[in-house]
C-alpha cells in the first residue's frame, strides 16, 4: 500500500497534517532517545518540560492552538544539514528559502540561507524565536536565517501553525517557529559528518562543539557552542534531470497560447533566436540582417528553425541560444559559521540574572550567468578593425549594424552573498513562590547582509566595442580619441564571433555591483505568569507583558539605478544602468514598535460529570510609529468529555506591518527575459522594483477546530485532526509578475491599470519589435484578500517490541483552497491543487495533500528508521488549458541507522543517513518559458539533490 493510498483511505478522504510529537500537550511518553539522553546530558526530565503554545507558564496546561513539538535529535536524523532542511520536509512548511529550494538565482534578492515559511504565506509571515524571544531579521526582506540558531544546543523545536500574533507578537501571522535550546546542558558533546551525493557533487562536511559546566555549587552555569558547516553545492547545472529524462540541455519550452483551441505543451530543442552565440545582426544594411558571426569574424545565414506557436523569438534546431553552458551552478556553495556562548548566575532561589551572544556568518557562491551583450543590442560601425574584410566589403563607409550575442565562450558571470549576524540577549527571570514566573530582558540584533555580482560593466562594454584605428595605425577604443584622459585604460574589445574576445578585454569590461543591508534591533521586553486566584475547577493563569523595539534598515549601493551611470563620451549605449545585470537602489527606513499584551486561561470544569472545560484568549496592542495602532486577539477553548478525548477551537486576529524593506527599498533593476505578445517577440527587459511607504497592516483572521485522541486502551497512541481558515485582508504583496502585467496590458487592449507601469519607446498601437518595453515597474501593495484552509492530522504510536521501541508517526496536511484576490477588479483565484500561484518570478505548486510517514526502531544503542515523504498530485494550471495537465504523485524514501556502543560517558555513537534511497527525481515542470535557464522542474517541493549520503561520528561526556 503506497503512503498516498495510506493518506487517503487510512486516515480519512480529504484531511490531513500532521508532526511527529503530534500531541505533546497531552504529554504523551517522550521519544526513547530523549529518555535516554537525560542523564548523560543534564537536561531536565521529561515531567519539567512546559510545552503549551501558549505564554501561559503553567506546567500540564493544555492551549487550544495547535502545536507540533519535534526533537532535535530526531530532526537531525532526518536532515543531518541542519535543523530547517528537516522542518522543511514537514508537509506545513511550504515555499520556503534554502540552499536547493530556491528558484530565483538572482543576486539583487536573497538566495540561499534558510527562511521558513508555512502553507506558502511568505516567510516574513513566520515569526522566529529563540527560548522564547524574538530573533533579529537578518536579510534584507525583514526575514530571519534559521540556519543561525546554534544547532548544537537545540533541544527541541515548537510549531504553532495558525495565528498567534496576541501570545507572541506581530508577524505571527502563518506561524510561530521556537528553537528551545539546552540551557543547562553540562558536558561536552562532539559531533563531524560527511556527505556527498550519488552524483558526486554536492559534498559536505560539518564540525560542531558544545560545553556545559555548573560551578558554585551550581549557582552559576556556562554554556558555549561552536559550528561549522560547508557544502560544495551542484556545481553543473545539466547534471541534473527530471523523472522522464529532460535537462537543461534538452531546451524545454512551452508552445501554444494556453486555451482550448491552442492548449499549452511542453517543446524540446528549442532554441532563442534573439542572440547567437557568435553574434546575431539584428538591424542595419539588408545584406546583413539575419546574419551571424561564425568563428573568426566571418557571417553565415542564420537558421531560425522550426517556429513553435505561441512562443515568438524561439526555434526549435535553431542556431538560437540554449540559455545555460555545462558548468552553471545548479545549487550554490554554502558555508556557515557559528558562535554562541551563554552565562547565568542565580542570585537568589527567585532571581537569576542571564547573558548570551552569538555571532554567526554565512556565505554563498554561485557562476549562474552567461554573459551577454546588454539589452538593446551592441552597434558595430563600419569603421571598427575587428570587422573581416568580407563583412566591410557589404558596408559602406558611416554605416553601422546592431548585434547581439551571448558569451558563451567567456567565463561564467559569478555571485557571491555573504552575512554576518550579532545577536546578545540579557536580562533576570525567576520566580514568586510556585506559580509566579517572571522574566525582563533586553536585544540587541545587528545583521549584514553584502552580494556582490560580478558582470558586465556597461559603461566599459560600450567604451570598449566602439573600437578604432589611431593616428599610429594601433587599435584602440574610440573614447581614448575624443576625449583623452577619461578612460585611457580602454581594451579594444572584438565581439564578433566566438573566440574573438581578448582575456584582457574581458576582464576589463566587468566590474562588480555591490549592495548592502543593515538591519539593526534593539529590544526590550517584560513577562509575567502567574495564578492570581482559583476557581472550584482550578486556578485562573494569567501572562501579561510587553515589549518595545526599535528596528532600522540601511540599504546602500555601488550602482543605484536611480543614478544614471556617466557615459560621457561614449557612443552607441543603450542603457543608462551601470551593470547588465543587477542594479540595486539604496534606502534607509526606521520604525519603533511598542506592544502590551494579556493572556489569560480559565478552568470552567475540572472532572466534572460532563467532563473538563478551559477556556483561553489574549489581547495585545501593538503601535507602529510608521502605521499607527492595531489591536490582535484571540478566543479559544479545551473540552474533554472523557479523558481519551478533547476538543479545541481558536479564533484569532493577527497582524504584519510592512517590513522596512517593503516600505524603504530604494529603486533596484534586474535584467529579465520576456516574451512580448505585443511585439510577438522575445529580449531582456528592466525590471524596476522599489519599497512602497504607502502601504499598511495587513490583518488576519484564523480559525482552528480540532480534535485530539490518546485512548487509554491503547497506549502511546495519539491522533489530532485540526481544520484550519486563514483570512488575510490587505496582504502585502506584488500582485503581479512582470511577465503577467505584460500579458494583463495585452488582454485587455492597453487599458488594463497595469499598463501604466510598462514603459514602451512608442505608441501602444505599435506592434512592430520597436516597441518592445524598455522597462516594467513591480511595486509591494495591499492586495484584497488572501484565504486558505485544510485540515492537519497528526498521529504518533509506540509500543515495547522485541526488547526495544518501535515507532509510527504520520504527519500529513490537505489544503482545501488557497484563494487570492489581486485587486479588487481581479477574479477570486484558487491556487489549491495547481501550480498557477507566482513566488517571486516563478510558479510555485501547490498539490493539496503532502504527508509524511515515519517508522522507527530503537534497542541497545541500535536505531532504525525509514521515512516516506509524499507529495501529491497537482495540476500545471487551472487557469489555463494544458496538453497532459496533470503532474503525478511523488514519493522520496529516506533511511537513518545509529549505533551507540554503550551508555558510558564518552562512547562515540555512529550514524549513516541515506535520503532520497531511490534518487527520485523531481516531475517535468518548467517554471520558466527560457530554455535552457532552469532545471526543468519544481526545486521549490522537489529534491535535485538525489541520493544523498551522510556519515558522522558523535560522542558525549
Amino acid at each position: 500500500m503506497t503512503l498516498g493510498i495510506m493518506l487517503r483511505y487510512g486516515v480519512g478522504a480529504s484531511l490531513l497534517a500532521i508532526s511527529a510529537a503530534a500531541s505533546a500537550q497531552n504529554a504523551p511518553p517522550p521519544p526513547a532517545s530523549e529518555e535516554q539522553a537525560a542523564p548523560e546530558t543534564g537536561q531536565p526530565s521529561a515531567e519539567q518540560i512546559v510545552v503549551t503554545g501558549s505564554r501561559i507558564q503553567k506546567q500540564g496546561y493544555s492551549a487550544p492552538t495547535p502545536l507540533t513539538v519535534l526533537n532535535a535529535e530526531e530532526l537531525v536524523r532526518k536532515a543531518p544539514s541542519n535543523v530547517p532542511d528537516a522542518l522543511n520536509q514537514l508537509p506545513q512548511f511550504q515555499g520556503s528559502i534554502s540552499q536547493n529550494m530556491q528558484a530565483d538565482t538572482g543576486a539583487s534578492k536573497v538566495r540561499s540561507g534558510n527562511y521558513l515559511d508555512i502553507r506558502a504565506l511568505g516567510p516574513q509571515r513566520v515569526l522566529i524565536l529563540m527560548n522564547g524571544r524574538r530573533v533579529p531579521p537578518t536579510s534584507s526582506n525583514g526575514a530571519t536565517d534559521a540556519n543561525l540558531i546554534p544547532q548544537m544546543l537545540i533541544r527541541r523545536v515548537d510549531v504553532v501553525t495558525g495565528g498567534a500574533s496576541a501570545a507572541y507578537g506581530s508577524d505571527a501571522v502563518s506561524g510561530v517557529v521556537n528553537f528551545v535550546l539546552d540551557d543547562q546542558f553540562k558536558g561536552l558533546k562532539l559531533n563531524a559528518q560527511s556527505g556527498v551525493s550519488t552524483y558526486h557533487d554536492a559534498a559536505s562536511y560539518k564540525f560542531g562543539a558544545a560545553f556545559g559546566h555548573g560551578f558554585m555549587d551550581d549557582r552559576a552555569h556556562v554554556l558555549l557552542s561552536a559550528e561549522y558547516y560547508h557544502s560544495d553545492g551542484i556545481t553543473d547545472r545539466s547534471s541534473r534531470s527530471t523523472a522522464s529524462g529532460e535537462s537543461t540541455l534538452s531546451g524545454m519550452t512551452t508552445g501554444g497560447l494556453g486555451t482550448a483551441v491552442s492548449p499549452f505543451v511542453y517543446v524540446a530543442n528549442a532554441r532563442n533566436n534573439s542572440s547567437t552565440y557568435g553574434g546575431l545582426i539584428t538591424s542595419g544594411a539588408a545584406g546583413l540582417v539575419n546574419n551571424q558571426f561564425a568563428p573568426g569574424g566571418t557571417l553565415l545565414p542564420f537558421n531560425a528553425g522550426t517556429a513553435i506557436p505561441g512562443r515568438a523569438g524561439y526555434g526549435i534546431l535553431s542556431d538560437g541560444v540554449l540559455n545555460p553552458t555545462v558548468g552553471r551552478t545548479g545549487a550554490p556553495t554554502l558555508t556557515t559559521k557559528q558562535l554562541f556562548g551563554r552565562f547565568s548566575f542565580a542570585l537568589s532561589d527567585a532571581a537569576t540574572f542571564f547573558v548570551e551572544g552569538s555571532y554567526n556568518t554565512g556565505a554563498n557562491t554561485d557562476h549562474n550567468a552567461t554573459p551577454g551583450s546588454p539589452a538593446g543590442g551592441t552597434v558595430i560601425r563600419a569603421e571598427n578593425p575587428f570587422l573581416a574584410p568580407s563583412v566591410q566589403a557589404l558596408m559602406t563607409p558611416g554605416s553601422s549594424f546592431s548585434m547581439v550575442r551571448a558569451f558563451r565562450d567567456w567565463p561564467l558571470d559569478s555571485n557571491e552573498q555573504k552575512s554576518s549576524n550579532f545577536i546578545l540577549n540579557a536580562g533576570f527571570n525567576g520566580s514568586i513562590g510556585s506559580s509566579t514566573k517572571w522574566e525582563v530582558y533586553y536585544t540587541h540584533g545587528f545583521s549584514r547582509f553584502d552580494t556582490a555580482a560580478y558582470q558586465l560593466d556597461n559603461r566599459k562594454y560600450f567604451a570598449a566595442v566602439d573600437a578604432v584605428r589611431n593616428s599610429a595605425g594601433q587599435i584602440v577604443c574610440n573614447i581614448t580619441i575624443t576625449n583623452p584622459g577619461l578612460m585611457n585604460d580602454c581594451v579594444p574589445l572584438n565581439i564578433m564571433g566566438e573566440g574573438s574576445s581578448s582575456q584582457a578585454a574581458i576582464q576589463y569590461v566587468h566590474g562588480t555591483s555591490l549592495w548592502r543591508a543593515v538591519n539593526v534591533m534593539d529590544l526590550g521586553a517584560a513577562n509575567i505568569s502567574t495564578e492570581p486566584f482559583s476557581l472550584p475547577a482550578g486556578p485562573v493563569s494569567v501572562a501579561v507583558g510587553g515589549e518595545i523595539r526599535r528596528q532600522s534598515i540601511v540599504q546602500t549601493s555601488n550602482a543605484d539605478p536611480a543614478i544614471p551611470a556617466d557615459f560621457t563620451g561614449i557612443r552607441g549605449a543603450t542603457t543608462t544602468n551601470r551593470y547588465a545585470g543587477v542594479n540595486v537602489g539604496v534606502g534607509a527606513g526606521a520604525y519603533t514598535v511598542k506592544e502590551v499584551y494579556g493572556e489569560v486561561a480559565v478552568p470552567v470544569l475540572k472532572g466534572s460529570a460532563i467532563g473538563t472545560l478551559d477556556l483561553n484568549g489574549a489581547v495585545r496592542y501593538t503601535n507602529y510609529s510608521t502605521s499607527g495602532s492595531v489591536t490582535t486577539w484571540k478566543v479559544g477553548g479545551s473540552y474533554e468529555p472523557v479523558p481519551d478525548l478533547r476538543f479545541r477551537a481558536v479564533y484569532s486576529q493577527d497582524i504584519r506591518a510592512p517590513s522596512l524593506y517593503e516600505l524603504f527599498a530604494g529603486k533596484q533593476q534586474t535584467t529579465s527575459p520576456l516574451t512580448d505578445r505585443h511585439t510577438n517577440s522575445s529580449s531582456n527587459v528592466n525590471v524596476i522594483t522599489s519599497g512602497n511607504p504607502g502601504l499598511t497592516p495587513e490583518k488576519a483572521r484564523t480559525l482552528t477546530i480540532g480534535a485530539v485522541f490518546s485512548p487509554r486502551f491503547l497506549p502511546g497512541f495519539n491522533l489530532s485532526v485540526d481544520y484550519y481558515r486563514i483570512n488575510i485582508k490587505d496582504a502585502i504583496a506584488q500582485p503581479f509578475t512582470y511577465i503577467q502585467m505584460a500579458d494583463l496590458c495585452e488582454a485587455s487592449g492597453g487599458t488594463n491599470e497595469v499598463c501604466a507601469q510598462i514603459s514602451r519607446p512608442l505608441p501602444y498601437s505599435n506592434t512592430t519589435s520597436a516597441n518592445f518595453p524598455n522597462e516594467i515597474r513591480v511595486q509591494n501593495l495591499n492586495l484584497a484578500r488572501t484565504k486558505l484552509s485544510g485540515v492537519d492530522i497528526e498521529a504518533s504510536y509506540r509500543r515495547p517490541m522485541g526488547g526495544g521501541t518501535i515507532g509510527v508517526r504520520l504527519v500529513a496536511t490537505r489544503m482545501f483552497h488557497y484563494y487570492q484576490q489581486n485587486s479588487s477588479s481581479s477574479p477570486v483565484v484558487d491556487f489549491a491543487g495547481n501550480a498557477d500561484f507566482i513566488q517571486g518570478f516563478y510558479p510555485l505548486p501547490m498539490p493539496k495533500l503532502r504527508g509524511n510517514l515515519e517508522i522507527a526502531y530503537t534497542s541497545s544503542g541500535l536505531s532504525l528508521s525509514v521515512q516516506e515523504r509524499y507529495l501529491g498530485s497537482f495540476n500545471k494550471s487551472d487557469q489555463f488549458a494544458w496538453i497532459d495537465n496533470r503532474v503525478p504523485a511523488t514519493v522520496y524514501t529516506d533511511f537513518n541507522i545509529s549505533h551507540r556502543f554503550s551508555a558510558s560517558p564518552g562512547q562515540p555513537e555512529l550514524y549513516a543517513t541515506v535520503n532520497n534511497v531511490f534518487n527520485q527525481k523531481g516531475r517535468l515542470f518548467l517554471i520558466s518559458p527560457v530554455a535552457g535557464l532552469n532545471i526543468p522542474t519544481a526545486r521549490s517541493i522537489y529534491d535535485i539533490v538525489g541520493r544523498y549520503f551522510t556519515v558522522g561520528i558523535k560522542a558525549r561526556f
